[in-house]
């Protein structure tokens, strides 16, 4: 018989925080479970929205969202740019198109 090869797929863990859940002034609750899957490649506004308040609201710090996503520090300064000023659909045009590399799902 053949042994099933297990594979190993490592996903960044988020650091524990003093604020596993926040409520937002606009009545959003935003919490760790709420966080877009780490395999996201194509981003919607909303995605976006929810990683930039994560971190401007301590639910993740900035470290982790940068290793949890992927992500090049100037395109989540751009998110949180446009999540201080309210208007997430600038990100659409200004955000980065950075190519990620792809994680190993075992397929």
């Amino acid at each position: 018989m053949h042994s099933a090869k297990q594979l190993s797929v490592s996903i960044p863990r988020i650091a524990p925080t003093s604020k596993p859940v926040v409520k937002l002034a606009c009545g959003t609750v935003i919490s760790v479970v709420d966080l877009p899957p780490t395999w996201r490649i194509h981003w919607t506004v909303r995605d976006k929205w929810i990683v930039a308040n994560a971190v401007r609201f301590g639910v993740m710090s900035y470290s982790d969202a940068l290793s949890r996503y992927l992500m090049h520090p100037e395109e989540l300064e751009s998110w949180l740019d446009a999540a201080r000023r309210e208007q997430m659909s600038d990100v659409k045009i200004k955000s980065l198109d950075v190519r990620r590399p792809k994680r190993d799902t075992g397929h």
